[in-house]
Formats: C-alpha cells, sequence, structure tokens
C-alpha cells in the first residue's frame, strides 16, 4: 500500500522534483527536522529552477540523492502511516494529470491525519486524448478508479470524504454525464461520500503522485479482506451496508450519493438470534446438549425441525449460533444463523444492491455468509416478487400465446392492407399491399407517401371501382389506417374497420406474409430492372395471383374471379385450354347457374383446404406455446414500447399496473386506476406476482391470483429445494 510513492524514480528535471517536494511538504509536520532533511533538494531547485534536463542531471550529487530516499522512506512508515480503523471515517484525496491519477487515502487518528495508503497509475493511450478526455472527465475518472478499484475493500462499508482541486466535481449529481460517466457515477452510488472542493495548492499530496514518472501502476494490497462479513478480520460489528441504486428519472439519470450505515455488534447478533422464535426453540433443545427425540419433535415449528436436521453443523461461537459448511476450495466456512427479524435487509442488500442479478447468483452470496430454513426457496420467492425484477428484465422464456387465425368464408368478406417500404425508385419508396383474405388475391401500389389520403384514394382507384367493395377493412393501427378521412371512407361505403392489437404485426399476417412473397420476387429481377421496379410491380404481382397457393389449393385469380387465368404458355399449348361454352351457343341464365354452382363448390372446397391448413399450422404452432394462465380481474404490467433514441437501459415494463378487463383468445382489455384503457395482445402483458415487493421497502403487497394461478402457485410450493 506504499508502492506507490517507494516506486517513485529519482526527478530528472525541476518540475518533477517540485511535485516530490510538495508531497512530502504537505506531511512535514509528521517529520523531523523537516527543512534540514529536505535542504539538499530545495537548495538545487532554488540555484537551478529552470534547468535542462541534462544540467539538472549534472547537478543532482549524492547529498540530493540520500535526501530524496530518506523522504521516501520517512513518508511510508510511522508516524505519517497508519493503520486502518474501520469504525471512523476516511478521508479520500485525488487528483489527475496528463502523466496519471494519484490518490491517498487517509484517516484522523488521535487528532492527527495518518495516511493508510497510497495510490497512482498512469494515464492510458486512449485517456491521453484530450478531446475524449477533459480534465473534468480525468478527475471524475481519478475519483471513479481510487474508489471502486485501489480502495474499495476500505471503503465499501464506511463513510469518507472526498477532496478534489476540480470545482465542478462538487456538482457532479447535478451535472449532465454521457454515457461513460453516467456507468461510472452509477457505480460510485454504491458508496457513502460527500465530496468537497479544495484548490490544487493544498492538494499537493494527491497531485504529486498524479505526476509520478514511473508507468506502473500503484499496487494497493490489503491484508484484509471483506469476502466473509463473519470470518474476516474486519470487526464483526460491521455486518451490512446498505446502498442505493442508481435512480431513474425521465431523461437523465440521478444518482443518490448518500447510504446509511447499518452496525451489529455481537451483541446485537446473539440478542436478534434469542428474540427470534424458531432460534430459541431450537437453543433450548441445544443447551440441553441431547437431541430431542420424535415425540418432541412433533410439537415442534417446520422451521425448528429444519434447523434439527442440521444438528451435527451447528455451532456456537461467543453465544452466536452458526452453521459449518465444507467447501471443496474455501474449506470450512461459517454461516450465521439469520433470524427472521433480518431477513428482508439481507435479501436487499445481496439481491437489490447487487444489481438485482438471477436467484442462484444472489443464493451464492448469501449461503456463503448465513444461513436460515428454507433459505433457497426463500429467496426465490423474492427474486421472484422483485419489483426492479419484474419491471426491468424479460421474462427467461418468450411468452408465446397459441395462434389465432384471421379467416374469411367468401371473397370481398375481409380486405386486409399495409405499408411496405423498399428502396427510393421514380420518387416512389413505398408499396400499399391490398389483399382479400379469403382467395389471397392481391394488388400492389407504389405510392410516394403513406397519407390518409393516398390510402383512401388507392382502395377507391385500384380496389373498390375494379373489384368491388368489402364488408370489412383490416390493418394495423397506423394513423393512417385510422384517421377521419379512413373512417369517413368506411361510413359511406358501409364497411367495417376492424385492427390489430399495438406492436403485433402478426395479427395481420395475410399482408405481411405477401410483404416477404413481393420482396423476394422483386429481388430476382435483374440488376437494370430493380432500379426501376415501380415498373415492373404489376408483372410480379399478376405472377402471384396466377400461382397456386399451398392454403387454398388454387390460383388467387381462379378462386377470385371464378376463371383460369390465361397466361403466355396457354397460347403454346391452345388445346389444354378449353371453355365450357361455346361462342356461337350463348345462354345467360345457364352459364350464371353453373358459375354460381361451380363458384359455390369451389369456395366449399377452398375453405376446407384454409381450415386444414391453419389447423396444422395451428397444432405446430402451439407446440411450443409459452403462456402462463392471465384471468379477468388479474393485475398486470404493460410492456414499455414506442422508445426514441437508445433505450437499452430503459425498463422493459411499465411499473403502472393495470387489471384485465376482457381476455378473448390471446386479445386482452385491460384498465388502469386512472381509467386508461388499452387494448394489447398477450405478448405485452405481464402478470404481477402475488406478493408484489415495492422497491419502497414497503411490506408485500397480495394480489389474488385466478384460480388457474393459484393451482399453479399450490404444485409449486409442494415442490421442495434440497438447500432447505
Amino acid at each position: 500500500k506504499v508502492q506507490a510513492v517507494s516506486d517513485l524514480a529519482t526527478p530528472s528535471t525541476p518540475k518533477q522534483l517540485r511535485s516530490f517536494l510538495g508531497l512530502a511538504s504537505y506531511y512535514r509536520r509528521f517529520i523531523q527536522s523537516f527543512a534540514k532533511v529536505a535542504a539538499p533538494l530545495y537548495n538545487l531547485i532554488r540555484k537551478f529552477p529552470n534547468a535542462s534536463k541534462k544540467l539538472f542531471c549534472e547537478k543532482w550529487n549524492s547529498e540530493c540523492e540520500k535526501s530524496f530516499v530518506l523522504l521516501k522512506e520517512l513518508l511510508t512508515s510511522a508516524p505519517i502511516l497508519g493503520y486502518a480503523d474501520y469504525t471512523k471515517p476516511f478521508v479520500l484525496e485525488v487528483d489527475a494529470s496528463l502523466n496519471g491519477l494519484g490518490a491517498v487515502l487517509s484517516q484522523h487518528q488521535d487528532g492527527q491525519l495518518r495516511v493508510i495508503a497510497y495510490a497512482s497509475r498512469s494515464l492510458r493511450p486512449n485517456e491521453r486524448n484530450v478531446q475524449n478526455y477533459s480534465s473534468r472527465r480525468l478527475e471524475l475518472l481519478a475519483l471513479y478508479w481510487s474508489i471502486t478499484d485501489k480502495f474499495r475493500d476500505y471503503l465499501v462499508n464506511s463513510s469518507f470524504t472526498v477532496y478534489t482541486d476540480n470545482n465542478p466535481l462538487v456538482y457532479l449529481q447535478s451535472s449532465k454525464l454521457s454515457a461513460y460517466e453516467q456507468r461510472w457515477v452509477s457505480q460510485l452510488a454504491l458508496f457513502n461520500f460527500e465530496i468537497k472542493y479544495r484548490s490544487g495548492k493544498h492538494n499537493s499530496n494527491a497531485d504529486a503522485l498524479s505526476r509520478k514518472s514511473v508507468s506502473e501502476e500503484g499496487i494497493l494490497t490489503s491484508s484484509t479482506s471483506l469476502g466473509n462479513l463473519w470470518s474476516s478480520e474486519i470487526p464483526k460489528d460491521v455486518m451490512c451496508v446498505q446502498q442505493r441504486l442508481c435512480q431513474e428519472s425521465s431523461d437523465v439519470i440521478c444518482v443518490e450519493m448518500q447510504c446509511s450505515l447499518c452496525q451489529y455488534s455481537q451483541s446485537d447478533l446473539k440478542r436478534l438470534q434469542s428474540q427470534d422464535k424458531d432460534i430459541h426453540q431450537f437453543l433450548k433443545f441445544w443447551k440441553q446438549g441431547v437431541y430431542p427425540k420424535k415425540e418432541e419433535r412433533k410439537n415442534c415449528e417446520k422451521a425448528v425441525n429444519i434447523l434439527l436436521r442440521q444438528w451435527n453443523r451447528l455451532s456456537m461461537d461467543n453465544g452466536i449460533l452458526y452453521r459449518t459448511v465444507c467447501d471443496p476450495v474455501n474449506g470450512e466456512t461459517k454461516q450465521y444463523v439469520l433470524p427472521s427479524s433480518l431477513k428482508l435487509e439481507i435479501l436487499k442488500q445481496c439481491h437489490d444492491n447487487l444489481g438485482h442479478q438471477g436467484i442462484e447468483r444472489s443464493f451464492s452470496v448469501i449461503k456463503d455468509r448465513c444461513y436460515w430454513p428454507r433459505i433457497f426457496s426463500e429467496i426465490k420467492e423474492y427474486c421472484k416478487n422483485c419489483e426492479r425484477c419484474c419491471v426491468a428484465k424479460s421474462e427467461n422464456q418468450q411468452i408465446r400465446p397459441a395462434m389465432n387465425h384471421l379467416l374469411a368464408n367468401r371473397p370481398l368478406q375481409i380486405l386486409a392492407i399495409d405499408f411496405t417500404v423498399l428502396e427510393p425508385s421514380k420518387g416512389k419508396v413505398l408499396v400499399l399491399v391490398m389483399t382479400d383474405v379469403f382467395t389471397k388475391f392481391t394488388q400492389a401500389v407504389a405510392t410516394r407517401d403513406q397519407k390518409a389520403s393516398t390510402v383512401a384514394l388507392c382502395l377507391i382507384q385500384q380496389w373498390f371501382h375494379h373489384y368491388g367493395v368489402p364488408d370489412r377493412i383490416h390493418s394495423d393501427q397506423g394513423r393512417n389506417f385510422e384517421s377521419d378521412i379512413i373512417k369517413q371512407l368506411c361510413k359511406i361505403y358501409d364497411i367495417q374497420k376492424s385492427r390489430t392489437t399495438a406492436y403485433h404485426p402478426e395479427g395481420n399476417g395475410q399482408t405481411e406474409r405477401f410483404n416477404r412473397t413481393l420482396h423476394d420476387l422483386l429481388r430476382t429481377l435483374p440488376p437494370q430492372k430493380k432500379k426501376l421496379w415501380p415498373d415492373h410491380l404489376s408483372d410480379v404481382t399478376f405472377a402471384y395471383n396466377v400461382s397456386p397457393n399451398s392454403s387454398t389449393g388454387y390460383s388467387p385469380f381462379y378462386l377470385f374471379f371464378g376463371r383460369k387465368p390465361k397466361i403466355p404458355i396457354d397460347f403454346i399449348v391452345s388445346s389444354t385450354v378449353s371453355d365450357s361454352v361455346s361462342d356461337n351457343d350463348v345462354n345467360y341464365d345457364e352459364f350464371i347457374q353453373e358459375h354460381r354452382n361451380n363458384a359455390s363448390e369451389l369456395f366449399q372446397h377452398a375453405k376446407r383446404n384454409l381450415e386444414k391448413n391453419a389447423s396444422q399450422r395451428k397444432d405446430r404452432f402451439d407446440a411450443k406455446m409459452v403462456d402462463h394462465p392471465i384471468g379477468v380481474g388479474d393485475e398486470v404490467f404493460i410492456r414499455n414500447r414506442g422508445f426514441t433514441g437508445r433505450h437499452k437501459l430503459q425498463d422493459l415494463w411499465s411499473t403502472t399496473r393495470y387489471r384485465v378487463q376482457t381476455a378473448k383468445d390471446s386479445v386482452y382489455t385491460v384498465v388502469s386506476d386512472t381509467g386508461q384503457q388499452r387494448t394489447l395482445n398477450r405478448r405485452d402483458i405481464k402478470r404481477v406476482p402475488p406478493k408484489y415487493i415495492s422497491s419502497d421497502n414497503c411490506p408485500a403487497r397480495d394480489v389474488k391470483p385466478s384460480l388457474s394461478l393459484r393451482r399453479s402457485l399450490r404444485l409449486r410450493d409442494k415442490q421442495k429445494s434440497m438447500w432447505d
């Protein structure tokens, strides 16, 4: 912990010597006859204040070297150097320069400020770029590096004051930070400290270390490990630290720097165990020194019986009950038998304050330090009901509800519409796709924009005038499809309007599937034709319409018009195409009747094929279905959508809770406490856990689950963990 000073190289310039003398002078009150010891160095700097490197090295003599070495020894020994007292606050002095970073950890002991450890390191190549690393960022880097890296073991459980000669750092919480700086500040939020400004001339000790000429990083070695709070050399009254994570605001990350220290002495730990009902009952048997008989165990609580099964692993140390387990790497480990009153606090320390990690990792952190009956089950329950985990994490298995189909019984019953975007050509970049759901007959129109007026004009001119008016138009929730113009159009032509749920394109699968086919067809065009794709759009659409569809077994053209289309090959092989009615023998009534009968039989056959293929697709899809039951009346979160810009750190789920009002297939209508109503797909809602643990330290709130969910919960409760 003194290597940063002991490794200081001999100064080779007046500037380096002034920096070292600033460090030594900062602690001159601890050095007896400081003026006499440092006299050769001061004489040299006084005689040659601006000497070149060559001249300075020539004037450096044995007396200067002796004085330099002696000052380094005095700086790294008592009374300047002292041992850390973890019951008292620390003082951290940091500084940064274009050469490196420096930090000094000190503590007030016996009325004097004693050094606990020194640290320094040189800047890395990317950190020397003044365009990316301003003076403020370098000072923040020195603060981040010294706290989270070099002196972490000293500071993680203690309050401390930071002194810096960079005034903007004092206002860190209200500063506008970059992404790098936000990550640094989020890790600094785990520590309890206060930043104070001090002018550079009074911060010479850290300044000297930041300007040291060695290239190696100053190494901090600590004989004290904070790995195990009950078996380390740290005083046992330091048991836990309450840490707070970053709090989110609307557009910036606000970091709470204050953190309260919760201390428990050995007498407190002993008292809390004796006050716990289950541990107190176990200690009665323990003090008797005899394992209780079966009749006595029958009258005990379940938790007491679990403790009794650990009889051979339990021991008393200074009146405190511990459980001893063997680890193949670390050997024997003592686990503090935790009373119920400390469970919530420990869970918050080891789950909430350690980044809300998963069940296994939270359990691994806790089991190295403490034990209680049903420990794994309770950790699992806590993690599953944690608010931050619920809203910030995605589920392990993506929700995959049962498949539902949009089916029609005849042509022009449902018309599905959607836009797809292609490369610009002739001022057009969009394609409006219109598909008849029953026959799969499709028309694609190139447009310059996707305004509501453009949609209405295309519907009237390209579909209504050519093929007729549909009974219903189906689209997504785009503003162009939900505008007043489209509503007026539907009202005039007596058309029903339906829509998909938000952010669920699968609800309009007909057009989405054709979009992919259209892209494939246009991609096969020669390169010179691809640039003029609007001129060839009708050609590829016709090619699609005259080709048999795998779902119906017939071509969309044949199903829609009731007759087979003539394509170029029919003029080559003309004998294969014949008309049922000759040109000289026309009877319109018979033709209409025959056409009607053929169409009716054709539609029934196509409908059977559609239903058969839809059923097969549904069976294949539902075989991989992942869906947790949600019933009417259940409370749910809804998925956050519509982010702008970068949003990797945003919560995946809204913290506002909604209650399910209606549920049909995979479409749910939910309403909030304020009356806001939303219609969403099953993938966009998530059930609120039965025992929702709020982040404001409120007790668990019981949410009454649905009948199907209660059955699954009862089944889960029957499964016992091997750790219980």
